[in-house]
């Protein structure tokens, strides 16, 4: 189950990392 939950967290902490960039930009 943790083969699928880490990429599934990856994504989202890179996702939620781009927004916040965009919204500061």
């Amino acid at each position: 189950m943790n083969r699928f939950l880490w990429p599934l967290l990856g994504f989202f902490v890179l996702v939620s990392f781009l927004a916040m960039g965009l919204t500061l930009k």
